[in-house]
């Protein structure tokens, strides 16, 4: 659009008194237009950005009384409105407030205002998804559980991540479910020849991504090609798999299965065990009320969850037998070190959880739990992030009789002792500091790393304040007597 005029306007300052130089444009423009620059008749222009934006670089460098100062000196020269002049110094000294490294009002602490952003009728029983989400990150519990802000979806033509992570697990649950409900648990897969069993993983596949809602494009063809090929009679392109298969994700899922019966005493026992009657109504629990723990403190924690699946195994030796947590997992899986150093909380709760239905009584003891990744095109494995009693498992290449489990890195634990004293003890009193911060309105940035809290993946990134230099100093700082409960994970804590 035309105009009859155009104004540039540059400042003579910076609000702490230097000048600015012109810039060349604008000098070379006045050469040869033969312009000479007009004072302005009216006050200093200036916006709340512009003094936001220098407050932020002073208070790096320079204390709060020549701070202050400034401010005022672009108060009184801005055209700021009352509402404005108020939120500018407010801002100023929450900033300042936040330079600091105590936990208060400023940095996270809401104190009693908890009971009205995140009651106790809304915040039990807790999931071990919840929990891990505040060892992870205080104020992103917050934002997702407190205040109840939706995260912002990427705009794809593909199917969501989270949609493809149900069907797969609907997929494998329904499949040994119809089995377990024929021929009994545990399964025994060695009285199914290969043949049986892909056309039945393949008439159970088809059933599920039939009942879903789907969209229909290419993409989506390509990630169900990924899913079904080599089973019953799917073909598929070459550039849809990798390089030298020719079978997609489930008939690697029957393969590996082969591989753990072969390797292990390991079979699966019970599927999609739902512990408490919320959210999950859409299925019968396996127990009615959330499973009640106790800290050494006395506290008690009511927790709910769905398991995905639980093995049973006979132990190396001995006629005893033991139980194994699987979750089925189709994205990125986490570590052992992260259930041990109090990252993750899903392995070793589930574990405690499962011995407190009836159904389950017969199975033992827990020895242990893992991430079963299940991630199209071909990426199977069921020993992700393994947690457990070493003295009932063997190295995957070792010889001898089968093992309970099989493992590449060490589970954490030598004996049943020192797993149960993790479970009932470490973990449960892990649980307890991390309830105590919530119910003492502690919603700090995260303690941990940037990388480890997955920081760049955050979708309140922008609204979020953490300040990863002071991370030490603020560790020291919630350790401290006066300071209210917050949760810092070990491994989170400096060597």
């Amino acid at each position: 659009r035309s105009a009859s005029e155009t104004t540039i306007s540059q400042p003579q300052r910076t609000l702490d008194g230097t000048e600015f130089v012109p810039a060349p444009l604008l000098t070379e423009i006045q050469r040869v237009a033969g312009i000479e620059p007009q004072q302005p008749t009216d006050s200093i222009t200036a916006s709340v950005e512009d003094v936001q934006r220098v407050v932020g670089r002073q208070l790096a460098s320079t204390d709060q009384t020549t701070v202050h100062d400034e401010v005022e000196t672009a108060i009184s020269e801005g055209p700021f409105s009352d509402d404005q002049v108020s939120r500018i110094r407010k801002g100023t000294r929450v900033a300042h407030a936040r330079s600091s490294a105590k936990l208060d009002e400023f940095t996270g602490h809401i104190g009693d205002s908890v009971s009205e952003v995140h009651p106790q009728a809304e915040r039990e029983p807790f999931s071990p998804r919840r929990l891990e989400t505040y060892a992870r990150c205080g104020f992103l519990y917050l934002m997702r559980h407190g205040l109840d802000l939706d995260e912002p979806e990427s705009v794809t033509v593909e199917l969501p991540k989270y949609k493809k992570g149900i069907i797969i697990d609907e997929i494998l649950t329904q499949f040994y479910s119809e089995l377990a409900a024929e021929d009994g648990r545990p399964i025994e897969l060695s009285v199914y020849d290969d043949e049986e069993l892909q056309q039945r993983l393949y008439e159970t596949a088809t059933d599920v991504l039939e009942a879903m809602e789907t969209p229909d494009t290419v993409y989506y063809e390509r990630w169900v090609a990924q899913l079904m090929a080599g089973l019953g009679d799917t073909t598929t392109v070459d550039d849809e798999l990798p390089h030298g298969t020719d079978t997609g994700l489930l008939r690697g899922f029957l393969e590996r299965e082969r591989l753990l019966y072969e390797k292990t005493t390991a079979r699966p026992f019970a599927f999609d065990v739902r512990i408490g009657d919320h959210p999950y109504a859409d299925k019968a629990p396996a127990r009615d009320t959330p499973v009640t723990v106790e800290t050494n403190s006395g506290r008690t924690i009511p927790i709910h969850g769905a398991i995905d699946r639980v093995d049973h195994a006979t132990l190396p030796d001995t006629d005893d037998v033991g139980f194994l947590i699987r979750d089925y997992k189709s994205g990125s899986t986490a570590s052992s070190g992260d259930s041990i150093v109090g990252y993750k909380f899903q392995l070793p709760l589930y574990a405690l959880m499962i011995r407190s239905v009836d159904e389950f009584a017969s199975l033992g003891a827990p020895i242990g739990g893992s991430y079963y990744a299940v991630k199209p095109p071909r990426s199977v494995d069921w020993r992700k992030g393994l947690v457990g009693v070493i003295e009932h498992m063997e190295y995957f290449t070792s010889r001898g009789p089968a093992p309970a489990e099989r493992y590449w890195n060490s589970p954490g634990f030598e004996n049943d002792a020192e797993f149960t004293t993790f479970l009932e003890e470490t973990t449960v009193n892990r649980v307890g500091d991390v309830v105590d911060s919530i119910e003492s309105g502690t919603f700090a940035p995260t303690f941990q790393e940037a990388r480890s809290a997955s920081c760049s993946h955050c979708a309140f990134r922008d609204a979020c304040d953490v300040r990863h230099h002071q991370r030490a100093e603020r560790i020291e700082q919630a350790d401290g007597p006066d300071t209210p409960p917050a949760y810092v994970p070990p491994g989170a804590r400096p060597d």
